[in-house]
């Protein structure tokens, strides 16, 4: 199951293990909340952990997303979007155009850009186009629906990778996501706020979590506030409360709760070589 929007950086692969770990309490607080995998996943599978859920982050954008997709609200259409246009977009059609969903770095090469207009023309109109070969040598069924149509597509990597062809779908599967997000019956339990971390106020029996960007990666949402690590954990280390903190990188006096290892999402090139994920309370 996925949770929260399509987002660089996301815990979606591991946001039950984290939810399970962390502890009860009268409200989640979800201080670095970014896609919002991990607030989206405490209300649908662990609801009656707490009773109301704050999700924060000083961008609203990814914010202002998951809340409208929640309403029913998908506002990122299927037309294609060319490497010329790519930068006048709006923010969410930028977020899933984008190589890695990092808002800034148009999703396909050159090379490959005409390819996969013409696979994606196919899958979402059913039509043929040509500005590459590559459907021509394929035998592609008949079928009415974009569904039936994506389907078959992504049956058929054998098929397709015995061409050479890359079948992967990013787009459409972060257009799948943002459709899956369906409303919510008591949206009334969600606050909304766009604060750093340093303005947020403590309530008796609240759960602080804190995604923070992890150090020694390239974490362009937060590159203008000036985020300094050190300050941070002088922060919550200062905190009467406890403040829970996934990291790759922890102080030594922490408490681990959760260990992981994970794939390196980071970098494509692993040159960073973490391989740990953990979830610590300080």
């Amino acid at each position: 199951m996925s949770f929260g929007i399509p987002y660089k950086g996301s815990k979606n692969i591991y946001a039950t293990h984290i939810c399970e770990s962390l502890p009860s309490g009268k409200r989640l607080v979800d201080l670095f909340a970014g896609g919002c995998a991990i607030t989206d996943c405490a209300i649908r599978k662990f609801a009656n952990k707490w009773e109301t859920f704050l999700i924060n982050d000083i961008a609203h954008e990814p914010l202002d997303l998951y809340a409208k997709c929640l309403c029913g609200e998908n506002p990122v259409p299927y037309d294609w979007v060319s490497r010329e246009d790519f930068k006048s977009k709006d923010w969410a059609t930028r977020l899933v155009w984008s190589f890695g969903n990092d808002v800034s770095t148009y999703l396909y090469g050159r090379e490959i850009e005409p390819i996969k207009h013409d696979i994606e023309a196919w899958i979402v109109d059913g039509v043929i186009f040509n500005n590459s070969t590559i459907l021509h040598d394929i035998q592609l069924p008949n079928l009415v629906s974009m569904k039936e149509r994506y389907s078959w597509w992504r049956g058929h990597k054998r098929l397709l990778s015995n061409l050479q062809i890359n079948v992967n779908t990013q787009r459409l599967l972060s257009l799948e996501r943002l459709e899956r997000l369906e409303r919510l019956e008591r949206l009334e339990r969600l606050e909304f706020s766009y604060l750093s971390y340093e303005q947020y106020e403590y309530r008796d029996g609240d759960v602080v979590y804190c995604d923070i960007p992890y150090k020694g990666t390239h974490c362009k949402q937060y590159k203008d506030t000036g985020f300094n690590h050190e300050s941070f954990w002088k922060w919550a280390k200062s905190r009467p409360f406890d403040v829970f903190v996934s990291e790759r990188i922890v102080p030594d006096d922490a408490e681990i709760i959760l260990k992981k290892d994970v794939a390196n999402r980071a970098n494509t090139k692993g040159i960073d070589g973490f391989k740990t994920e953990c979830l610590v309370r300080v």
